[in-house]
């Protein structure tokens, strides 16, 4: 399936019990064998990322009901957007939207966030709102030493 600017693989690897998503990017090489694989009955790919953000699974995560406030700048991007099957957006004042979502994993969830900036505060769950705080922290020393600025 293709899935944010890649194709990816999901199989069951030799021997384990579990599906596995592989991206094809990361093959060296393919070879053909003799060995046959029958996809388990009832197996559908929306089912089996149905409770991540976008790709990363993680199946020991427990599932989080994530809370994000979207200002008004990217508010609309963010309602008009399928990203999730359990989204729902509420109206706030002045414009913008609380989004929320049920997912297991945070990690996609952080660098989405992230990925709007200013314009996205984490409400809940605690965890993601200490992992946003925390990633902000790190990208702000890493710019003060690259530049030598203080501060």
């Amino acid at each position: 399936f293709f899935a944010k600017r890649s194709w990816y693989l999901v199989a069951r690897k030799r021997g384990a019990q579990e599906m596995r998503m592989y991206k094809l990017a990361r093959f060296r090489r393919v070879m053909a064998t003799e060995l046959e694989f029958e996809l388990p009955r009832g197996w559908n790919i929306d089912a089996y990322l149905a409770d991540t953000w976008e790709v990363v699974r993680d199946p020991k995560a427990p599932r989080s009901r994530v809370v994000v406030d979207v200002e008004v700048d990217f508010a609309a991007t963010v309602e008009e957007t399928r990203w999730h099957p359990s989204q729902r957006a509420t109206p706030l004042a002045g414009g913008a939207v609380r989004f929320s979502f049920e997912v297991a994993g945070l990690s996609e969830v952080l660098y989405w966030i992230l990925s709007m900036g200013a314009h996205a505060t984490p409400v809940s769950p605690p965890e993601l709102v200490d992992a946003v705080r925390e990633e902000i922290a790190r990208m702000h020393a890493r710019t003060l030493r690259a530049t030598g600025a203080r501060g």
